[in-house]
């Protein structure tokens, strides 16, 4: 009789061993997807996300796309070439990027058009908006240009060749961009230089600032520049491959960037090598850094997660390959990617949001904003 007892309480807990895997959410499972979404072409641009949670990426479909936090639609608008601009996010929600068929597009949160801009090149330049709402971007017509909220043009500045990099508001307005002709360029908010600093190589990311105002900036010839306010060189570093993406600063002033041979590197302000940590491919994209000082690379098939002393904490399950598309780090804790593939991934993290450090992500918050 009491084994007939016993027989009849072990099947059932038999089965709720077979279940419980199943039954856990497996997207609480740090560096599993949570969702995906798929567009019509290549993904090369990074994320942004509004203050409503709303996700926004740009696609060589020619559409920008906006996501639901969960995934799931809710509009798409169509321009006339390849997005290879990230979009940005205004305090109004309204959502500014650039086309390679030359024009700026302001839209609305509801998907409308506003206006747009007419350029003489592509644009693949990031907007930066600034605190006034007005917004910065370059072309490969070699000109910056500085629009109001409502498009119309307050000035453009020449620069001597093609600019595809992204530009960087500083906390007195100036702005610093880079030219393909390897010159880091410091701009008055009325569009006048203050300086010019040769790199002897295309300038193609986005500068990013640190608190006491020093740039860091990559250039194709392989180096990470540290530039004085005044323009004047601190130091370069030289990494053993060749640097494509643009560095992110965090809490305690170390920079992080990566290079074509895989390693992310982190420097001391002063330039000095703290670690190197090695991935499986190419890093063609910024790193975030969360608040709880983890740091989110993406190498060229997944995301890993890195403790502040360079160890490494999880890698996510291979999500294909990933170039120029950053990661942005949401508040819920989730990481999102774009892929060579066309798709936006989410995928779960262990963190709650972005560090409060002086530059933790690509254009420097969630919004895509760069101002300091």
């Amino acid at each position: 009789m009491a084994w007939q007892k016993a027989k009849k309480l072990f099947i059932p807990f038999y089965l709720l061993l077979i279940l419980l895997p199943s039954a856990c959410n497996q997207n609480d499972i740090v560096g599993t997807k949570q969702w995906m979404f798929q567009t019509g072409g290549a993904i090369r641009s990074s994320p942004a996300v509004g203050t409503d949670g709303s996700i926004y990426v740009g696609s060589d479909d020619k559409h920008l796309y906006a996501l639901n936090p969960d995934g799931t639609l809710k509009w798409t608008f169509q321009t006339g070439g390849q997005i290879r601009s990230s979009p940005a996010v205004a305090d109004d929600g309204t959502i500014y990027f650039g086309s390679r068929d030359q024009l700026l597009y302001a839209v609305t949160p509801r998907g409308q058009k506003k206006w747009t801009f007419q350029t003489g090149g592509f644009i693949h330049s990031t907007p930066a908006i600034a605190a006034d709402g007005a917004i910065y971007f370059g072309s490969t017509d070699k000109n910056l240009y500085a629009l109001g909220p409502d498009g119309e043009k307050k000035w453009m500045f020449q620069t001597q060749s093609g600019i595809v990099s992204s530009p960087a508001i500083d906390r007195d307005g100036t702005i610093y961009i880079g030219s393909m002709g390897g010159s880091l360029y410091a701009i008055e908010p009325d569009g006048r230089q203050k300086w010019a600093l040769q790199t002897r190589g295309m300038l193609i990311s986005k500068p990013a600032i640190a608190s006491d105002g020093t740039i860091y900036v990559v250039s194709e010839n392989g180096r990470l520049f540290s530039v004085t306010p005044d323009g004047t060189l601190k130091w370069q570093y030289r990494p053993s491959g060749f640097i494509e993406p643009g560095p992110v600063i965090g809490p305690d002033g170390t920079i992080y960037a990566g290079a074509a041979d895989g390693k992310l590197f982190a420097l001391s302000p002063s330039g000095k090598e703290k670690w190197l940590f090695p991935t499986d491919g190419i890093m063609a994209s910024s790193p975030a850094i969360a608040e709880n000082g983890t740091i989110y690379i993406a190498s060229v098939q997944r995301i890993y997660a890195l403790g502040p002393n360079g160890q490494e904490k999880w890698r996510s399950e291979t999500i294909g390959p990933i170039r120029y598309s950053s990661p942005a780090l949401t508040p819920a804790g989730t990481i999102l990617i774009g892929t060579m593939e066309g798709r936006v991934y989410s995928i779960n993290g262990a963190s709650r949001g972005l560090a409060g450090s002086q530059w933790p992500m690509y254009g420097c918050d969630l919004r895509h904003t760069s101002r300091h």
